[in-house]
């Protein structure tokens, strides 16, 4: 039938007049197999087939290309965009995610459910708009630990008997040059020691006070890192010098479900610098300009080695990512504490240990504040065990009682 069909339309196309409408025949197989007429004229010119003038003599000789025209239009016409299912259960049956009840002192131990598909937390500063990564414009106030290097444009302010605006940019050699000054070594030195250098410097050429000398960035040098490891997208990125390597990882897109946000390491020059702690920035944005960047630095992010889960009367429930090291008190820090309905610091443990699942019952000692376990010391907890924070029965939360 397919053929008889490209047969059909060599013959009638060939036998018409250029631009006389199609027989009723042709137009009723075109729209049942779901094909426009002018589209088709259009797909054959753009292979150079012009329809309307083919001699008859030559038609036979492009029966393959139409046939291939043809097949093309129809697989198209077939395809149909995929629409999103939307299950139709009642609202009973639809599956949720629950956060886990607090336990009460005394009951059976119940695997907690729900938390699996949560991110570590910490994650989530990378993926929500938290962090941005810096564009290096005049708009953007570095920090005084800001390190200058070669491209940096430095604008230098006098307001006092002297006035003066002028700009500068830091050389390869790492020097800038002022007019009627010797030149001024400033790579590698950070902004506020700079603006201390400087201001001595200039007031030995012009007359101001204190408070009537400034130094800005009005445009931060480009610089090339290496974001490596457990990450959404790991490569080279040339960025703003004024970036930590915590913009870094968002240019990256931050950590993956399996990558550390505790043990990244900043590299320079074949060596680690330093340790940087996700945890540590959420206590103390401050934290991060600590981690300013350099050309050709490397920033690599592990895989997660340790998760414990939090549940129970504890402010932030949820997964987190302990060092090794880490026991009870560290968890409790990174959740926010215990809610009022904590029974005296009493927690349980669910751990599993060869195969087997293991209940520990502990609490934090009073005057250690070292989490004790059955007698036995309990210093650090290991990976995925998932820490129950005991709880009075049905505790009556923010109420206040007054008799008499």
């Amino acid at each position: 039938m397919f053929r008889l069909f490209i047969l059909f339309i060599l013959i009638s196309f060939g036998a018409l007049p250029a631009q006389t409408p199609v027989p009723p025949e042709i137009r009723t197989e075109l729209d049942r197999r779901n094909i426009d007429e002018t589209e088709l004229r259009t797909r054959l010119l753009a292979r150079g087939i012009d329809i309307d003038n083919v001699a008859p003599e030559d038609l036979p000789a492009l029966r393959a290309e139409i046939e291939a025209v043809v097949a093309e239009l129809e697989a198209e016409n077939s395809t149909t965009e995929p629409t999103a299912v939307v299950d139709s259960l009642p609202p009973a049956e639809v599956p949720s995610i629950q956060t886990p009840g607090t336990p009460v002192e005394g009951e059976a131990t119940v695997a907690q459910d729900g938390f699996e598909d949560e991110p570590i937390y910490g994650h989530s500063i990378f993926r929500d708009g938290s962090l941005i990564v810096q564009s290096g414009g005049a708009d953007v106030r570095p920090p005084e630990s800001y390190r200058l290097g070669t491209g940096d444009v430095l604008v230098v302010s006098i307001f006092g008997r002297s006035q003066a605006d002028l700009q500068f940019t830091i050389g390869s050699d790492g020097y800038i040059r002022p007019d009627r000054m010797p030149r001024i070594y400033l790579k590698g030195l950070a902004l506020a020691e700079a603006r201390t250098l400087l201001e001595r410097r200039f007031g030995q050429y012009y007359i101001f006070g204190p408070g009537e000398f400034a130094l800005t960035i009005s445009e931060a040098r480009s610089i090339t890192v290496n974001v490596f490891g457990e990450l959404v997208q790991s490569g080279s990125y040339t960025l703003s010098a004024l970036n930590t390597a915590f913009n870094a990882l968002v240019a990256a897109g931050g950590p993956t479900d399996l990558g550390s946000v505790r043990q990244i390491k900043l590299i320079r020059a074949g060596e680690e610098v330093r340790l940087l702690d996700v945890y540590a920035y959420l206590a103390d944005p401050s934290y991060a300009e600590d981690f300013s960047l350099q050309q050709n630095d490397v920033v690599f992010v592990p895989a997660i080695e340790n998760i414990v889960t939090a549940s129970g009367a504890i402010r932030r429930p949820g997964r987190y990512e302990l060092l090794p090291q880490e026991g009870l008190e560290a968890l409790l820090q990174y959740a926010g504490g215990t809610t009022a309905g904590a029974v005296d610091g009493r927690a349980r443990v669910v751990r599993i240990a060869n195969g087997r699942e293991q209940i520990l019952d502990f609490r934090r000692s009073e005057q250690s504040g070292d989490p004790q376990a059955s007698g036995l010391a309990f210093p650090v907890l290991a990976d995925g065990d998932l820490v129950e924070i005991l709880s009075v029965e049905d505790p009556t939360e923010n109420s206040v009682s007054v008799d008499g």
